[in-house]
Parts: C-alpha cells; sequence; structure tokens
C-alpha cells in the first residue's frame, strides 16, 4: 500500500526531522519527501494498512501541512 501527501516542508532540515519522527512511531513504513516535487510530497509505503489519520495529526501536532493527495 501507498499513500502520497502533500506538504509545506521546504527545508532539508526539517524534512529529515520529520522522517525520522515518522519512523520512529512507524517503524514497518518507508517514508520519504520529495522536496524537489512541487506539492513538496510525503511518500510512505507499507506491507499493511497505513495510519492516514496518525501521519496528518502528527503533521498537526508539529504545525506542518500534510494532507492526503487523492487519487
Amino acid at each position: 500500500m501507498v499513500e502520497i501527501f502533500k506538504t509545506n516542508i521546504c527545508d532539508e532540515h526539517l524534512a529529515r526531522t520529520i522522517v525520522s519522527e515518522l519512523n520512529l512511531m512507524y517503524s514497518d513504513y518507508l517514508i520519504n519527501i520529495d522536496l524537489e516535487d512541487g506539492d513538496k510530497v510525503l511518500r510512505v509505503e507499507s506491507r499493511g494498512e497505513i495510519d492516514v489519520s496518525g501521519v496528518i495529526a502528527f503533521g498537526n501536532e508539529k504545525e506542518v501541512q500534510i494532507e492526503l493527495i487523492d487519487d
């Protein structure tokens, strides 16, 4: 399963921090952020279900916009 999120992350340091903290919360997910993409895409991949609401709530806690991009 793969979910793609639009973010407002523009800084490489912040991107690394967000990915590290999400990896601690969701160790079975593969997570990366593409700062070159216009939507500053956060890509989350997992063999099982992805906790979309948890990822979005994490962004809210960190004052980072994370919103699901619907297919």
